[in-house]
């Protein structure tokens, strides 16, 4: 069964983070990037278990799981009947950076 998808605020300032970035650079590569983002995160309507467990965030409250799209993760929670996308994460970081945007 289909779920639906929420954006939390700190996701979408992401998706505008990156195509800041890359906009100046390249706006072909920019267009297909976010594209290529919002069609992984089309992908776990149908398949909300697609992404693995994150480990770097086992300790939180909410099960995080991170679906990985080239240089980036997208991670996200289930409650019910809704996806929340978290963070779109750039794993050219420092992982220990992942733990600090979710606040743990």
């Amino acid at each position: 069964m289909a779920k639906r998808i929420r954006w939390v605020l700190t996701s979408q300032s992401d998706i505008k983070q990156i195509a800041r970035f890359y906009t100046p650079l390249s706006q072909p590569y920019t267009t297909k990037l976010i594209q290529l983002l919002m069609a992984s995160v089309d992908l776990l309507e149908t398949n909300s278990q697609l992404g693995f467990v994150e480990p770097l965030l086992e300790s939180c409250p909410v099960c995080y799981r991170s679906l990985v799209v080239g240089y980036y993760k997208i991670i996200y929670w289930i409650d019910r009947e809704i996806i929340y996308i978290a963070h779109i994460f750039d794993c050219r970081q420092s992982p220990d950076k992942l733990k600090e945007i979710t606040g743990i």
